[in-house]
């Protein structure tokens, strides 16, 4: 089975981190949040969203989420498996 990830990147030519921060949206992290997590600021996520945008050919983190739904394989999938402490520890509850 192909990943979301993998989809995604295939589909749009992502880099690794863009599908990074990408992975992120469908959680409802605000930019702000997922720099937190990824250890960069807000800017530098706002501007990956750019080009996460401009590849995907969508306007806003809405359109992205649905666009990335609608091509994945596993929509509910997160990228990685919750059972393995190094996702739960990235993947930490919005608004915290």
């Amino acid at each position: 089975m192909t990943s979301r990830r993998g989809t995604a990147r295939n589909t749009f030519g992502l880099s690794p981190r863009e599908l990074e921060v990408l992975s992120y949206l469908p959680l409802g992290y605000t930019n702000k949040q997922i720099a937190l997590v990824l250890g960069t600021s807000p800017g530098t996520v706002r501007n990956q969203l750019g080009s996460i945008y401009l590849k995907m050919d969508v306007a806003c983190r809405a359109e992205a989420v649905g666009v990335l739904l609608r091509t994945s394989e596993d929509p509910q999938s997160s990228g990685c498996d919750p059972s393995e402490s190094d996702c739960r520890e990235r993947h930490v509850t919005p608004g915290t």
